[in-house]
């Protein structure tokens, strides 16, 4: 981002953003636009409304950033008419949008994925980044863009830190070659289970009145509470309990979305997600979110 974000940017983005990205943004002084969101992602009626307003009001947003696949935090995949639709609309009012695919690896069923922006686009106005280090493993701390050609001057002039090791890129290389193909299949089987005893846990214990996200792949799934519901301050009551989620106001700049949680499947076991899903159901009923 230290190539394309000056403070006072205005930056498109999803109506929840991973909190990392997100945060990466605001300390960079950005400005963030949330764009509403639904089973099919990003909405691109409200992403014209939005460009179209910023550039009348003289901020044209300097670029559209998305999670497309297995969206972080609500699961959710833009459809493949809403990436062209996207890729239309950035390529009109020429702003460049930043596809981040790092879960791209995680399907676990359903419709095939959609093609990347990066691909449809025929390669110009789409910056595409990903990592592995959610397949493989967080301390890797090793990723991968691609970038169109009128993107190189602005990223040369860009001292990156610390270098990725060298020796952990060419372990990462050589077990992908070899093992990839049985790997990802083994994470989608354990994803699978977990996923499941998720989803069959909220309908046994949480009430009609909230509702939540059945991705088919990834790692996280979307939960609305009833309105009035505020997951933030409930937070500390189902810590005590032994429970943990990510509240919803962690993903949006004006800490919005306070009826909304996190819930992710990748680590627990499905006895310790039906356990937890339990407890956190437990939790409130007793505060009152479920009357």
């Amino acid at each position: 981002m230290d190539a394309f974000i000056d403070p006072g940017d205005v930056v498109i983005m999803d109506q929840f953003c991973y909190h990392g990205s997100l945060n990466m943004f605001l300390k960079k002084g950005a400005v963030p636009l949330h764009v509403e969101m639904d089973r099919d992602g990003m909405k691109i009626d409200r992403l014209r409304d939005v460009v179209v307003e910023q550039i009348n009001n003289g901020r044209k947003p300097k670029l559209i950033y998305t999670i497309p696949v297995y969206h972080n935090p609500t699961g959710t995949t833009l459809s493949l008419q809403r990436r062209k639709n996207m890729i239309d609309l950035a390529s009109e009012y020429e702003i460049p949008i930043v596809e981040n695919e790092s879960y791209a690896d995680f399907r676990i069923d359903g419709p095939k994925l959609p093609p990347a922006m990066m691909g449809l686009s025929g390669g110009e106005g789409v910056i595409y980044i990903s990592a592995f280090t959610k397949l493989i493993g967080c301390g890797l701390r090793l990723g991968y863009g691609v970038f169109p050609e009128s993107a190189r001057s602005h990223l040369s002039n860009v001292g990156f830190g610390i270098r990725p090791s060298h020796l952990t890129a060419m372990v990462v290389n050589r077990f992908l070659r070899e093992n990839k193909g049985s790997y990802v299949e083994g994470v989608a089987n354990s994803l699978k289970g977990k996923r499941d005893a998720m989803i069959r846990s909220l309908g046994e214990h949480f009430p009609p009145s909230c509702g939540w996200t059945e991705p088919s792949g990834g790692m996280m799934l979307w939960v609305e509470l009833p309105e009035g519901a505020d997951s933030w301050d409930l937070l500390d009551k189902a810590v005590a309990r032994g429970v943990k989620y990510n509240p919803g106001p962690i993903f949006r700049s004006d800490r919005a979305g306070r009826n909304f949680l996190r819930l992710t499947y990748s680590h627990n076991t499905p006895s310790e997600i039906d356990e937890g899903v339990a407890i956190l159901a437990d939790v409130f009923d007793k505060e009152g979110v479920f009357k």
